[in-house]
């Protein structure tokens, strides 16, 4: 063979044994995921387990495994509940009740865990308070008081916001719930 056709096959050659390496370590790889795994036994309709493996093909199974990954759990406005988002009425948009509200303990039962969170509209004139364990944020409408304002429930008025030297205060029927630290 002459130099000049040398050249090319060696070069060919050399490019062919860097890809065959690269796959080396991928194929290795591969091998021993599969090797971890423990193998699944299949059960069929009478109940008894076959050898093959099973596999997640009907609609139901998929679905099931579509609300379980992170980030699936989106609500009816888009606000992912797994990353702490819920929908505020008042902020017309997908807040964490933690980073964009005002945290208040509980003010009967000092061991208390879980909090109550505070938030406001952009002009005030509505609040909206989450209580642990509810479900539902409460909307609350400022109103005109004697010593300031209050913001307290439509629906019944027993549900109240206010300050107190300077800290914000929840009551219901009149009795003190929750209070700013």
């Amino acid at each position: 063979m002459h130099k000049t056709t040398r050249l090319p096959w060696i070069a060919t050659s050399l490019c062919l044994g860097l890809l065959l390496a690269g796959c080396g370590p991928q194929q290795q790889k591969n091998a021993a995921q599969n090797t971890d795994s423990t193998p699944i036994a299949a059960t069929n309709t009478a109940g008894s387990t076959g050898d093959t493996p099973a596999t997640a093909g009907t609609p139901a199974e998929t679905a099931a495994a579509a609300q379980q990954m992170p980030g699936s759990d989106r609500d009816e406005h888009g606000c992912i509940g797994s990353a702490g988002y819920q929908w505020s009425q008042v902020q017309k948009k997908c807040i964490r009740i933690f980073e964009a509200g005002t945290r208040l303990v509980s003010a009967t039962d000092p061991n208390a865990t879980l909090a109550a969170y505070l938030v406001f509209g952009k002009d005030s004139l509505q609040s909206e308070l989450f209580l642990p364990g509810s479900r539902e944020s409460y909307l609350l409408n400022r109103r005109k008081t004697s010593d300031g304002h209050r913001w307290s429930a439509a629906s019944d008025g027993t549900l109240t916001v206010g300050q107190a030297d300077g800290k914000w205060n929840a009551e219901r029927s009149g009795k003190a719930i929750y209070r700013q630290q």
